[in-house]
């Protein structure tokens, strides 16, 4: 079961920011937030983080990371008594703000002490694919297949060893134009690019283009979940163009030692809508993989639903979990656009995902949520056991008077706001689960956080 532990909580994080990373070790909890500071669709912006103690309360004063151009949230990884990430930010402030691959590095933050940053040399192109988009590179992301406002620039660790990726075009390949995204795995000593062709500098097909990158640990290694080929369609009922899950491993010194093997259904369409396409995994008991992917069904372009998988750690024996998110199959009543896993140290796992109202699916965004309008919104939290089992109840973890409905317009009843969607922000901690989400409450805006110990019953 998962029992609560302490009240939930506001942060203090103003509302009006977008959240960067969430992460928690030893009790404390670190939050990182940008805000932009022009109104261009280029604007740089500006990163900022506070420390909060295990009841939420600051531990810190806010303090400046620097300044970067847009791109994705970070994964903070808690290790040796530190939160660990790869983030693409200029220390010195630079305005405008620099490349994102002139300031990559992996940071280190630790409860009071000012965070450190090794800057990373990365061999990999300048290029962008339209400067007037000022896309960043390295990315998780392309123009076609992204993982949207809930990717993560991953990180984790082998062996003792702090490793992060990206997907990025080989500095010796030239731009984008001419060329395509491969995996690339680096330290703060080393990186290796992983190649699904056999050409480093492949242009053509372009089903040998590698995005969305997950990494966890696996058996000591370090395992890449990472979609492969472009997404598209050929029409309803015919086969997707690409962009399907693959698996890989790579030991702790940049090697790999078990090749990329599909996972993901062959029969599914990805359109090209650039939100929720990138894995989200947590390793349990006896090296499996429990993970989750987007799923549009009958080809309709919109982040409703994840399906939950389990696998070996070697990527084989790939099929449904038993328990499901209760989207699935019921796209028509739930709605869920945002989900996480992590794993336990029982060897079990944690998911956590938002819901509400779908209102019969076709009017999932355009529906006035007015005074009379059917409206139920929430995170939820569930244990999920090494075989893919719901392993405890299913715990509401925001309070009945959190939303993500807009105050404007007012609820009234003729008119009201369209549906808004929690952004799950999920962290782990030795055996403690904290669920961070921003409130749009007018009397309480801003970012909450609440702390959950989950165990099997009886334990």
């Amino acid at each position: 079961m998962c029992e609560a532990v302490g009240e939930p909580r506001a942060l203090g994080v103003p509302a009006g920011v977008f959240p960067m990373g969430f992460g928690s070790v030893d009790g404390h909890v670190l939050a990182i937030w940008v805000r932009a500071l022009t109104s261009s669709e280029t604007s740089d912006i500006a990163y900022s983080a506070q420390w909060f103690d295990r009841d939420f309360a600051p531990d810190s004063e806010v303090f400046t990371l620097g300044t970067g151009i847009p791109t994705h949230r970070v994964r903070l990884l808690a290790h040796d008594h530190a939160l660990w990430a790869q983030l693409y930010v200029d220390p010195n402030g630079a305005i405008p703000a620099l490349e994102a691959i002139d300031v990559s590095g992996i940071w280190e933050f630790r409860p009071g002490e000012p965070p450190e940053s090794s800057q990373v040399s990365l061999p990999v192109s300048h290029d962008r694919y339209r400067p007037d988009w000022h896309l960043p590179f390295p990315s998780i992301s392309t123009s076609n297949l992204s993982a949207g406002g809930q990717g993560e620039i991953p990180i984790t660790q082998a062996t003792g060893q702090v490793v992060a990726g990206v997907n990025a075009i080989p500095g010796s390949c030239g731009g984008f134009v001419d060329n395509r995204l491969r995996n690339l795995l680096f330290t703060a000593e080393r990186s290796e690019f992983f190649l699904a062709g056999d050409d480093p500098c492949q242009i053509l097909p372009n089903s040998l283009m590698t995005t969305n990158i997950q990494l966890i640990p696996v058996a000591g290694e370090i395992g890449v979940l990472f979609r492969l080929g472009e997404s598209g369609t050929l029409g309803f009922g015919q086969p997707s163009v690409g962009g399907h899950v693959h698996f890989m491993r790579v030991n702790a010194n940049l090697e790999l030692t078990i090749p990329p093997v599909m996972v993901g259904n062959p029969s599914w369409v990805y359109p090209t809508v650039d939100s929720g396409y990138q894995p989200k995994a947590a390793v349990v008991a006896g090296d499996r993989v429990i993970w989750n992917e987007r799923h549009d069904l009958f080809d309709y372009s919109g982040n409703m639903c994840q399906r939950m998988h389990i696998m070996n750690g070697d990527g084989r024996h790939v099929r449904d979990t038993p328990w499901q998110l209760p989207c699935d199959g019921n796209r028509d009543r739930y709605f869920t656009s945002s989900s996480d896993l992590r794993s336990l140290p029982s060897g079990d796992a944690v998911i956590a995902w938002g819901e509400r109202n779908a209102f019969d699916m076709l009017h999932a965004w355009n529906t006035h949520v007015t005074a009379d309008t059917p409206w139920e919104e929430g995170i939820y939290l569930a244990l999920l056991t090494p075989e893919g089992r719901r392993g405890s109840p299913i715990v509401e973890v925001t309070p009945p008077e959190s939303t993500m409905l807009g105050p404007i317009p007012p609820r009234t009843a003729d008119d009201g706001p369209f549906p808004g969607d929690y952004l799950v922000q999920m962290a782990q901690d030795g055996d403690e689960t904290v669920i961070a989400w921003f409130d749009r409450r007018a009397d309480a805006p801003g970012m909450w956080a609440a702390r959950y110990r989950c165990h099997r019953v009886g334990e």
